[in-house]
């Protein structure tokens, strides 16, 4: 039962009253929809803008058409802005595969001038803004995909970019594949892989789907994505498929954490120049936008 307290209210439902039928429902409709504009959920707590018109990704423009020469499994047209509201969410790196082994990552901590500055993975699982979430490989995942019974959804990445500490300019993830008896970074495991997926949601609402097919070389370690920051509080993600073979560590049974320092240490050798370049991009834009706006 809905009861009118407030006088003008009154008067309302006096006239709808004396109204036709017609008018009467017209005159509800706009009511009821004005009770739903004041009382949507993200109105009424402060600090909740509404997001949904957010364009989290955006292609950037006048980057290169082609990978780097210098640096083969970099592809710099394929890298995407990410909206400064990304600052202030929580966002999901998930790992997602179909073949046998279980996949792993790595992510590099590196500073503006390529030095590695720290590492994120299972045995190192947080630093300010990042956590890795280890867990068992599994089929009950909506993938969005026909044949989602035959993916699985593994270990994956929390990041909240806006928190990242100011002295980390880059972040590097590097997928391993490991399985019992076998070395934590297997260039077998890695090689057999169907399809490797990394999925970058925002809540449940999916940003990015990046999907690499079977390798066609030997490798115990892939590149797959690197996040860099953009001008102002923005960040960039830029796609990558460089796949590496580090052969001391596939030929022992290599503890983790030292297979992850050397992939680690491998990696920002290899990636030092590029993001060098990458911050040399953003300090010329941040330039132009600044005398842009002078």
């Amino acid at each position: 039962m809905f009861i009118l307290h407030d006088p003008k209210l009154w008067e309302t439902h006096t006239l709808m009253t004396a109204i036709g039928p017609v008018e009467a429902m017209q005159a509800c409709r706009s009511m009821w929809q004005g009770f739903w504009k004041l009382f949507q959920p993200w109105r009424l707590r402060p600090g909740h803008p509404d997001t949904s018109s957010v364009k989290w990704l955006q292609p950037l423009k006048g980057m290169k058409m082609e990978e780097d020469e210098t640096l083969r499994g970099s592809l710099p047209h394929r890298a995407m802005a990410l909206a400064v509201e990304a600052n202030d969410e929580e966002l999901s790196l998930k790992l997602q595969w179909e073949g046998a082994g279980q996949m792993k990552c790595v992510c590099l901590l590196m500073a503006e001038d390529g030095k590695l500055l720290g590492t994120l993975w299972e045995g190192h699982s947080e630093e300010l803004g990042l956590r890795y979430h280890s867990k068992t490989p599994s089929y009950h995942e909506d993938t969005d995909d026909e044949d989602e019974d035959t993916v699985l959804l593994g270990d994956q990445l929390s990041l909240r970019l806006g928190q990242v500490s100011k002295e980390v300019f880059a972040l590097a993830v590097v997928l391993v594949g490991s399985q019992a008896q076998a070395s934590w970074a297997s260039a077998d495991v890695l090689s057999h892989f169907q399809e490797l997926t990394l999925s970058l949601r925002r809540e449940e609402q999916r940003l990015w789907k990046y999907r690499q097919r079977r390798l066609r070389q030997e490798a115990n370690a892939l590149c797959s994505c690197i996040f860099y920051r953009g001008p102002g509080r923005t960040w960039r993600m830029e796609p990558m498929n460089m796949a590496m073979l580090l052969m001391h560590l596939n030929e022992v049974q290599a503890t983790p954490s030292f297979a992850v320092s050397e992939i680690a240490r491998f990696t920002a050798l290899k990636l030092r120049w590029m993001v060098k370049d990458r911050r040399w991009s953003t300090c010329k834009e941040e330039r132009g936008l600044h005398e842009r706006g002078s």
